[in-house]
């Protein structure tokens, strides 16, 4: 199973790193290249409308909102309920994890080589942590209906693996999380960063921050 897991997460990082950056220049730097422009998104409406052609009333009389997160072996549904004009609260849970997400910050044991570490590291390598189970509750603004940024806390189960042990080693972290955004009305896309403690794993216990670079979602409602 380790050696599965070791093959699955070989190499990640730059793949990992390249997917952020890109991911991240086509949010910020060139948005309107990366999607067609709605139609007069720029301009002012008269009438109560909103910069995004949606009037104030039918943002406020919003239903719940489904929502599907994907990345490469992992799913998570999700559902948000409107509390103002651009806001929602909401919850999901999930299995798998982001093959591509890696460890930026962590201590001795959850470090990754080749990012940073607090503490001197225990001199394993191949290292690899994968949620198997996650809970997430979030606030999520809408400002724009190109654009969603969800705030919120992420709590799940994991195994960790790396060259020290043919074992796998489990663990839960609880994280507070930023997920921004963008694309069209029910496809978007965006990279996590969590930031938070995971124990387990023969005792350990750090602080970490954990990047998925390119998560998917899928929104009704």
């Amino acid at each position: 199973m380790s050696g599965r897991l070791r093959v699955m997460v070989l190499d990640r990082r730059p793949e990992g790193l390249l997917n952020c950056l890109v991911c991240i220049l086509l949010v910020i730097c060139v948005p309107d290249m990366a999607f067609p422009q709605e139609a007069n998104s720029g301009e002012f409406h008269s009438g109560g409308s909103s910069p995004t052609g949606e009037s104030q009333g039918a943002m406020e009389q919003r239903g719940i909102q489904w929502t599907f997160d994907l990345a490469a072996l992992m799913l998570s549904p999700g559902m948000a309920w409107p509390v103002g004009s651009n806001w929602r609260v909401g919850w999901g849970i999930g299995v798998g994890d982001d093959v591509l997400g890696f460890m930026a910050v962590g201590g001795n044991h959850y470090s990754e080589p080749g990012w940073w570490s607090y503490e001197d590291r225990d001199g394993a390598t191949d290292k690899g942590l994968f949620d198997l189970l996650h809970a997430k509750v979030f606030a999520r603004v809408e400002p724009m209906a190109k654009w969603h940024l969800d705030i919120g806390l992420h709590g799940s189960i994991f195994i960790h693996s790396d060259s020290s042990d043919d074992d796998f080693g489990g663990g839960s972290s609880v994280t507070a999380y930023v997920l921004p955004m963008y694309g069209w009305r029910h496809v978007k896309f965006g990279p996590r960063l969590a930031a938070g403690y995971f124990w387990g794993c023969g005792g350990a216990s750090e602080f970490g921050v954990k990047v998925s670079p390119l998560i998917l979602r899928v929104s009704f409602g």
